[in-house]
């Protein structure tokens, strides 16, 4: 029992520690709100809440993702599309994104690499391959910015799409060789 509630005090003490350091060089603070024995001994796990919130950007909730569809090239097969991390109203983010990017049959479907040959990501960083060619995890570069080339070997209608946090948008692809 003794070691149990040791574990527990060191626990509560720990959870009163300050969090990381934003981009804009400030700092939020997990503060605790109550003691941690009550007039008994009992144990009080500490009520916590974040006393400021500094760079607001980076919990905005509603951010989301504009998709531009590049022209086809011409008499190919292959499509490079501009991906830029947008605010609530709209307006282009600036800094790093982490975007997931695939490409899909059918609006917001699964991965799919069904006639799709690449789907390749440059101006950022591939964090991970959730399914090659088809969907990654990616971080924009400092712009806000990603291009997505889609090389396709069939003509028909695919879908890019995008999520930025719980947020998703899908914008069609129509590809002919014509």
């Amino acid at each position: 029992m003794k070691k149990l509630i040791s574990i527990m005090a060191i626990a509560a003490l720990m959870a009163g520690v300050s969090y990381g350091q934003s981009s804009s060089g400030g700092r939020g603070t997990i503060v605790k709100d109550v003691s941690y024995f009550d007039a008994s001994g009992n144990l009080i796990v500490p009520v916590l809440y974040a006393d400021s919130v500094v760079d607001s950007s980076r919990t905005e909730p509603s951010s989301s993702s504009l998709i531009t569809v590049g022209a086809i090239a011409a008499g190919q097969l292959i499509t490079t599309n501009t991906i830029t991390a947008v605010d609530a109203t709209g307006a282009a983010k600036t800094g790093y994104t982490l975007f997931r990017i695939w490409v899909s049959e059918s609006e917001y479907g699964a991965p799919s690499t069904n006639n799709i040959e690449t789907l390749s990501l440059s101006t950022g960083t591939a964090i991970s391959t959730e399914v090659s060619n088809a969907d990654y995890l990616y971080i924009t570069s400092s712009n806000g910015t990603a291009i997505a080339t889609i090389t396709a070997t069939a003509e028909g209608t695919y879908y890019i799409n995008v999520s930025v946090g719980g947020s998703v948008t899908s914008e069609a692809v129509v590809l002919t060789s014509k």
